[in-house]
């Protein structure tokens, strides 16, 4: 899997950022707390929040596509 870095001031790749959401973190200052992303310089916070929204999305896919396979068992 290919992984960018989002933050480059701490060196945060888009793959960090999305196991913090999926661990919890569901806003840029959440992500920031524990991982460093967007603490620094400020100029990748559009990118995490993008980040956030993009796993976010992700998960809820992921939960209908799950809750349809369940409903036709």
């Amino acid at each position: 899997m290919n992984s960018v870095i989002v933050c480059h001031c701490v060196v945060v790749r888009d793959h960090e950022i999305r196991t913090e959401v999926r661990l919890g973190a569901d806003t840029v200052e959440a992500v920031g707390a524990r991982c460093g992303a967007g603490t620094v310089c400020g100029g990748c916070r559009e990118a995490v929040a993008e980040t956030i929204i993009d796993e976010v999305t992700r998960g809820r896919s992921l939960a209908d596509d799950g809750v349809a396979a369940t409903a036709r068992h």
